[in-house]
This record gives structure tokens, sequence and C-alpha cells, in this order.
């Protein structure tokens, strides 16, 4: 048994060859509307069917369609520059500016914010770098007094062992027995 599938579309199971949707005979049609300046070059149309309606054919007017144009155009003849102001009157027509002129008014806002945001961050830096700066000559005022106190506990250490040795040379018994009594750190025994 031979499935069959279901086609959105009748067709027989013999191969057909495609017509074209156009027909095979030629007319002319103008490439362009004529004007005053220049006359409209002739088109060659093909067509495949004489049965075929073709819109080349000037049975069909542009005055039958609902909205047309037809009376911009003056004994089928319209100036250059009257075509441009009618597709710029259409323009205009379809072309809303509100959503282009609440998108500029965002731009300008989002701009304004970004400038000023942008502003407040080079003061910002400007002021880190300030602090920076006095932080680093806080920071080099501390290592030269830091230098200067340990020039100094190194000066009077030196003196004060100067004075122990005189001490201990000059009174000896006096010296034992003040250290007996009060002992320095390097006679703690831990």
């Amino acid at each position: 048994m031979t499935e069959t599938y279901a086609l959105p579309l009748p067709m027989s199971r013999k191969q057909q060859r495609l017509q074209p949707l156009v027909s095979p005979s030629y007319e002319y049609a103008y490439s362009t509307p004529p004007s005053s300046s220049s006359q409209g070059g002739l088109v060659q149309v093909p067509r495949h069917d004489s049965h075929m309606p073709s819109y080349a054919t000037s049975s069909l007017s542009s005055s039958s369609y609902a909205g047309s144009a037809a009376d911009e155009y003056e004994d089928g003849a319209m100036a250059a520059d009257d075509l441009v102001s009618v597709l710029t009157d259409r323009l205009i027509g379809a072309f809303d500016p509100i959503p282009l002129d609440r998108s500029l008014a965002l731009q300008a806002q989002t701009s304004g914010m970004l400038n000023a945001k942008t502003r407040e961050l080079m003061e910002l830096q400007a002021l880190a770098q300030k602090r920076l700066g006095e932080t680093r000559k806080n920071f080099l005022d501390g290592m030269r007094i830091a230098k200067q106190v340990k020039s100094d506990l190194e000066m009077l250490q030196k003196k004060t062992d100067t004075l122990k040795a005189k001490a201990e040379q000059r009174y000896p018994v006096e010296y034992n027995m003040a250290r007996e009594r009060f002992p320095g750190p390097a006679d703690y025994e831990y």
C-alpha cells in the first residue's frame, strides 16, 4: 500500500511544466513619466499569453486606482521640480516626526547626563590626584621623621651604652647590686 499525503493545493500526479505568469507577446510602456524637459524612453515589456493582463497596457490608467495622483499630471507631462515637490509633500505627509523628536530629545538628555558625569568624573579624578599628592607628601614627611627618630634612638642607645660602661667601671659593686635589683631586658630569663 502506498502512502498518500494531503497537499495544501490539488495537484495531479503528472509533472507539469510551470507556466510563467507573464504572457509572451510584447507591448511598449514608458520607463519614466514624460516631462517637458525630456521624453520618456520606450521599454519593451514581454507578454507570454494574450489573455493575461499586462500592467504596461494603456487599458489600465492611474485614475482607476484609489487615491491616485492623476490630477497631479497635466496632459501627461510634469516638470521635474513639480515631481520633487509632490514627492516631498507626500513624504512629509507620510512621515511622523514625533518618534524622531522623542529620540532626539532622549539623545540630547543622555548626552547632557553623560557630559555631566564626565565632568564630575574629571573633578573627582583631579581631587583624587590632589589627595594622592598630599598623601605622598605626608608619607615622605613621615619617612623623614621616622629616619630622624631612628637616628636619634641609635645615638641615645650609644650614649646609654657608654654611660653604662663608665658606671660599671667606676662603681662595680653598686652596679652589680643595681643590676640584681633591676634586671635589664637582656638579663630576663624566658
